[in-house]
């Protein structure tokens, strides 16, 4: 029934692009010129196979048995809408809308220059090479710019291979991240509940999907996070996935001491020690260059986030700074966010040990009150948890448990992970 279910759902929402697809011509009827034949065309041809899609979807909800081939064919249709999707949004928003995605872009170009990013990088001129609109750009509480990097290293080292290679734009290699993602969940998932995760998953994607087309990175970082976590049993490569996703972005900090307490649940203090060691050393093998030739710039840079003037903006109690009662000092958001880091670190070392999934979850409390919370991280709070979901759900399966009861011990944790594939 939960296979037919996600039939169901991924019917929907194939036809629910074919209708908008269609709409993309009737909204340009009186003023077709402003469509190429070309796109005319195109939209066209993909609105009759979207519905023909979801058409196919719905007489397979039918079957009296869901095998194999409906799953594939779940997951091939489910890779082609989130795909179209991604290519419409990047094709009718023709630059960046994030300084989040341009930077690196841009600090990547730069490298390739010969040139530090950590002391020439401008956001002004990011801002010229992309043509950005400036409604969303990161500003200090005056007003002003913010025209500094401030990402560590591995956020443009790590694009520097697309751009050598001609690739001007990178916002569809972020999209690259979400099919990666996709197919992550299709292959950590139980077969009962394969579809219905994808369903559910390219739901959360279409939610919002001009954030693809405004180059929002999460996707990037979000990939070695999640595996990380998964692949706690092989600890090495999780420390190393761990050490990336750190030089990625500064919001995957938080996640860093919760998942190496999860390694001290399932492994011992030992290897949580040597998974945190990993960790620092490919962040610092990765920044090291930059540390060396700039030590000052680049601290600077990679701490602006946390220290820099910046106004008050997010989804959580900083909504209050933002627009309310902006005479709220900006410690109080930072006491808050500590605060709560320090009770959920304590909370999940004393009594999650049986909970690792906790991991993946707690890190977003203190992120939730801190000054800058901003609502594009949060989207993909549901892509982690469903992949984690899944990932936890297929280990109770194995161990003929209920897929409602996520407890994992010592003796039993690396069951799942060497199932697909690890070893110790």
């Amino acid at each position: 029934m939960l296979a037919r279910l996600g039939l169901v759902l991924l019917a929907a929402e194939a036809l629910l692009m074919s209708v908008l697809s269609e709409g993309q011509i009737w909204r340009h009827q009186n003023n077709l010129e402003t469509l190429t034949p070309f796109m005319r065309t195109s939209v066209a041809a993909f609105a009759i196979l979207l519905s023909g899609i979801g058409l196919i979807l719905v007489l397979l909800c039918c079957l009296p048995k869901i095998g194999k081939g409906s799953e594939r064919f779940a997951l091939a249709a489910a890779l082609f809408m989130l795909s179209l999707a991604f290519l419409s949004a990047i094709s009718f928003q023709k630059s960046y809308g994030l300084d989040s995605g341009a930077a690196p872009n841009y600090a990547a170009e730069l490298l390739l220059a010969r040139e530090n990013p950590y002391t020439t990088f401008s956001l002004s001129d990011a801002i010229d090479r992309y043509g950005m609109p400036s409604k969303l750009i990161t500003r200090f509480t005056d007003g002003t710019l913010k025209e500094d990097y401030m990402y560590p290293a591995g956020s443009f080292v790590s694009l520097v291979p697309a751009v050598l290679f001609g690739i001007p734009d990178v916002r569809p290699i972020y999209a690259a991240a979400v099919l990666v993602l996709a197919l992550l969940l299709h292959y950590v998932s139980p077969s009962h509940l394969k579809i219905l995760a994808l369903a559910l998953f390219v739901a959360i994607q279409l939610a919002d999907i001009s954030l693809v087309g405004s180059g929002v990175t999460e996707p990037w970082w979000v990939l070695p996070v999640v595996l990380a976590w998964m692949f706690r049993s092989r600890w090495r490569l999780s420390a190393g996935l761990l050490g990336y996703a750190m030089s990625l972005k500064q919001l995957t900090w938080l996640f860093a001491p919760f998942l190496i307490i999860a390694v001290y649940h399932q492994h011992g203090k030992r290897r949580a020690a040597a998974t945190a060691g990993i960790a620092a050393a490919v962040f610092a093998i990765l920044n090291a260059p930059f540390v060396i030739l700039s030590p000052g710039p680049w601290l600077a840079s990679v701490l602006s986030p946390m220290l820099d003037p910046e106004s008050a903006l997010g989804v959580g109690p900083a909504i209050l700074g933002a627009h309310l009662l902006p005479q709220i000092p900006r410690a109080f958001y930072t006491i808050a966010s500590l605060g709560v880091l320090s009770a959920s670190l304590l909370w999940f070392f004393l009594k999650g040990y049986n909970s690792p999934l906790y991991a993946l979850a707690l890190p977003w409390i203190p992120f939730w009150f801190s000054w800058r919370s901003l609502s594009t991280y949060f989207l993909y709070l549901p892509t982690i948890l469903l992949l984690g979901l899944m990932f936890e759900a297929r280990r109770k399966g194995q161990e003929g448990g209920s897929v409602d009861d996520l407890e994992i011990t010592r003796d039993n944790a690396g069951e799942t992970a060497r199932s697909l594939g690890q070893r110790e």
